[in-house]
């Protein structure tokens, strides 16, 4: 979950927001509506409107100067404080996954567009202000000090911070054992594929019969809303195949549907989006795309077999069990590996068969493949 979109640097906050993203990217661009506001909703005064371009750009500024951090740990700050500290891995059931999701919602929502806006403009920002949406899921996970504010260990750039402190801290975290179930793994899909699909559908028809800019408003921010959650959904859905040791597990992404809601008094016109499985085609594979794969599979199933058995459950635990089913998953994984080596000590060269072991592979052990 790297951002995968290479586009021309520059120092704009777009960029500085690209780099926050390198923790669990989605590889959109971000942008923000640029529409003037006041900092308070009217609607609900809890709620403050997230900054616009010119304001994001002046706090980020502000905290570079006032706390000597670089450009993306400002931008990261900047965003902390409009979305609450979340602990997501202590979450212990769907229901209450879900009033964690309502609470970042209910706590941010966008500028309002004092008129209708011209073509472009609209398409611009509806369509990739879901990647800023995507990064409050980010933020929410910084660990905070007292006020609130994020906990730098005292470091004052990103990078050291994040390949240092954040990366291994959420590595090293799981989901609750009775959270992280296989029914909630397979709701968590069924939800993505109904009901936020579904929802994203039914809100984009909508648009068609709006006819003032109040009622854009709340269709673009109920719209937004809708995305952050099929994130955190298809984010967790993701943790839950990887801490369940699922085979044959397929990412959602936010995809356009090829489906759009035309707003003809405004000839304007809003694309439909929904989360689509990850199409998968190795066909082109080569034996040392094997090799490659193998050696990715095998040092992570390493760090996991110490990771596990230096944090041993006692016999007494109700989930001892299920310590002791991750931790023999993972030593059969290498087992394999070991005995594919021996079975192929020269690389295979019929095109079919090296489809054929590399798709296994990939299937088998999906979750450690979704940066690449």
């Amino acid at each position: 979950m790297y951002p995968q979109r290479e586009r021309e640097r520059s120092k704009s906050w777009l960029w500085i927001i690209l780099g926050i993203v390198l923790i669990g990217g989605l590889g959109t661009g971000i942008y923000f509506f640029t529409k003037n506001s006041e900092n308070k909703n009217p609607d609900n005064p809890n709620t403050q409107y997230l900054p616009n371009e010119q304001e994001f750009q002046q706090k980020v500024d502000q905290l570079k100067t006032s706390k000597g951090i670089d450009d993306q740990q400002a931008a990261i700050e900047v965003l902390t404080q409009y979305v609450p500290y979340i602990n997501w891995w202590e979450i212990n059931s769907l229901a209450e996954l879900d009033e964690k999701i309502n609470l970042v919602n209910s706590k941010t929502s966008f500028p309002p567009f004092k008129e209708v806006p011209t073509v472009s403009k609209f398409n611009q920002e509806t369509e990739s202000n879901f990647g800023y949406k995507h990064s409050l899921f980010w933020a929410s996970i910084i660990p905070r000090l007292s006020d609130n504010s994020p906990d730098w260990k005292g470091i004052k750039d990103w990078t050291t911070y994040n390949v240092t402190v954040l990366k291994p801290l959420i590595k090293d975290r799981k989901f609750k054992s009775n959270f992280a179930i296989q029914s909630n793994y397979q709701e968590l899909g069924r939800r993505l594929k109904g009901e936020v699909n579904s929802s994203l559908s039914s809100t984009c028809s909508k648009f068609a019969s709006l006819n003032n800019v109040s009622a854009l408003n709340q269709l673009t921010n109920e719209y937004l809303s809708k995305i952050f959650q099929g994130f955190t959904y298809a984010n967790i859905h993701d943790d839950f195949a990887e801490q369940l040791a699922i085979s044959n597990h397929q990412e959602y992404q936010p995809q356009k549907t090829g489906n759009r809601s035309e707003n003809h008094q405004w000839s304007i016109a809003l694309n439909e989006f929904g989360f689509k499985q990850k199409e998968l085609d190795y066909s082109n594979s080569t034996w040392q795309d094997i090799v490659d794969d193998l050696g990715i599979i095998e040092n992570e199933l390493i760090r996991l077999i110490q990771h596990t058995e230096s944090n041993p459950v006692p016999p007494s635990s109700p989930y001892h069990q299920k310590w002791q089913d991750e931790l023999q998953s993972y030593k059969l994984g290498k087992q394999e590996i070991n005995s594919f080596r021996t079975r192929f000590p020269a690389p295979i060269t019929e095109k079919q068969e090296i489809v054929k072991h590399r798709t296994y592979f990939r299937n088998k052990w999906s979750w450690m493949f979704r940066n690449n």
